[in-house]
């Protein structure tokens, strides 16, 4: 295509310079068709653009992070009497990737013809975004240019973060967990008493008889279980450019989702934190809330950060997507009310704070190509 464009430019520049030493019919027609080939080559390309026909589709517009899907990509040309002799098609490829296909991918096409490729894509963030075609390169007959143009319509898919399952949860030790179907969750045993109700009672603890009996609402107070509890705390804020964040907000969210999953697996109450929202994780339906919630929300630069709330707990994870002094200082008072504490630092630099582990905590710092199974069993 190069040497066809500097042949053209040569063709024009003769005519050019043939029609500034003379004159003539002759002249005057080559000068007008080398003005005129560039110009008709244009409009050429933009007439097949408006006269092929794009369709793609996925199995499902929601697909889940590095799952396959499976891809359909049907073009057309619906042109009678004209081929397109070059197209090429350019796919997205930063959050998305479309397998066994080579990009840009060629292709020709005779008159009134068809082709179409059936495939998989591969979403490897989530979130809301365009995937599958993203450029559409038009060669006109004579070779002499290439625009490239958008698709007619957008493919656009929902991906929701990986549900990761870890057999065990090394970073804690949940002594005395087991299965939620061997062990109701507010069984009474002899020795629970009640108290009056007040703000942060789970409100699944409410005796009613007892509630009936006095007229005001009492809560069981369970005495003969002690049951383990996580509290999880995720802060939404974001720490660096954009491009840097995906990978470790990513990993912050299947990480905060593996804990919840495993909590609840294991008869766990597990509660989850952010600057602005709460999530208590007693039920499936209630983590399905959490997991929608992870598709559609975005950290913010500059935004509130997390704090750890003054409630009884066992355990507690601090889960920040950068470096914080002050997360390290929250979770030393925790620490310090005989809470066992993690803080994991998403895409930090600094390896190890020696410091923070005699004040009663671990720290872990996750690198943003490192397996979150890894860093929980």
């Amino acid at each position: 295509m190069k040497l066809r464009r500097v042949l053209v430019l040569c063709f024009f520049l003769l005519a050019l310079f043939l029609a500034s030493i003379r004159s003539g019919r002759l002249v005057y027609t080559l000068l007008f068709i080398s003005v005129l080939m560039p110009l008709l080559s244009s409009l050429y390309t933009l007439y097949v653009y408006y006269r092929l026909r794009v369709m793609q589709r996925l199995d499902s517009r929601y697909a889940i992070k590095n799952e396959p899907v499976k891809y359909i990509c049907r073009i057309s040309n619906e042109m009678r009497f004209s081929a397109v002799p070059r197209l090429e098609l350019s796919f997205h490829s930063d959050l998305s990737e479309v397998k066994d296909i080579k990009d840009p991918m060629a292709l020709s096409f005779d008159p009134n013809t068809s082709r179409e490729v059936s495939t998989t894509l591969v979403c490897k963030r989530r979130g809301e975004y365009v995937v599958g075609v993203k450029k559409l390169m038009i060669s006109d007959v004579l070779g002499i240019i290439r625009p490239a143009f958008d698709p007619p319509v957008e493919l656009r898919v929902t991906v929701y973060p990986r549900i990761l399952h870890p057999d065990s949860m090394g970073i804690f030790s949940f002594e005395g967990s087991k299965p939620r179907n061997m062990i109701s969750s507010f069984d009474a045993v002899p020795g629970d008493t009640v108290h009056e109700y007040v703000v942060g009672d789970d409100p699944r603890l409410i005796h009613w008889k007892a509630s009936a009996r006095t007229g005001q609402l009492q809560v069981r107070q369970l005495t003969g279980i002690e049951r383990p509890s996580l509290v999880i705390v995720a802060d939404t804020r974001r720490f660096c450019a954009e491009e840097a964040a995906i990978a470790r907000e990513d990993n912050l969210l299947e990480t905060m989702l593996a804990m919840s999953a495993y909590c609840l697996e294991h008869n766990i109450d597990v509660d989850v934190y952010t600057a602005y929202s709460r999530f208590i994780i007693r039920s499936q339906g209630d983590f399905n809330e959490l997991y929608e919630w992870t598709c559609h929300m975005t950290f913010e630069e500059g935004g509130a950060a997390a704090v750890i709330p003054e409630m009884h707990y066992s355990c507690c994870a601090l889960l920040i997507c950068g470096e914080d002094d002050n997360a390290a200082a929250m979770l030393t008072d925790a620490a310090e009310s005989g809470a066992e504490c993690v803080l994991m630092e998403f895409g930090g630099e600094h390896s190890d704070r020696p410091e923070n582990h005699a004040a009663g905590f671990t720290f872990i710092s996750v690198p943003d190509d490192c397996d979150i199974t890894d860093i929980l069993c």
